[in-house]
């Protein structure tokens, strides 16, 4: 699953993720660094140290590994973090219907 930021509401997701990660007395870069350390830097849950600036271009689509690193990393929940990057748990369901079994 691939969640795509609209790039009009790119700045404003940045500052959110900024603040969640505040709250938990985490920057980006640590945030970079911790998952480098955990899963490796060329694992499918690194999470790049240029994450804002990517929110801002709207090119950043975080894949649901990178969403479960955020959530093991700040210890904020999958499905809260899922709800701030744009992903609609009540479209789960039509999305598995769609998937070959």
């Amino acid at each position: 699953m691939s969640i795509k930021p609209n790039s009009a509401r790119g700045a404003d997701l940045a500052e959110r993720v900024r603040s969640i990660l505040a709250s938990k007395r985490l920057t980006l870069s640590q945030i970079s660094q911790l998952s480098a350390a955990r899963f490796g830097r060329s694992s499918p849950y690194f999470l790049p140290h240029t994450l804002y600036h990517e929110f801002r271009l709207g090119t950043f689509s975080p894949s649901l590994h990178q969403v479960f690193a955020f959530s093991q990393i700040s210890g904020y929940k999958l499905s809260d973090w899922l709800r701030v990057l744009g992903c609609d748990l009540e479209d789960v369901p039509r999305l598995q219907v769609l998937l070959p079994s």
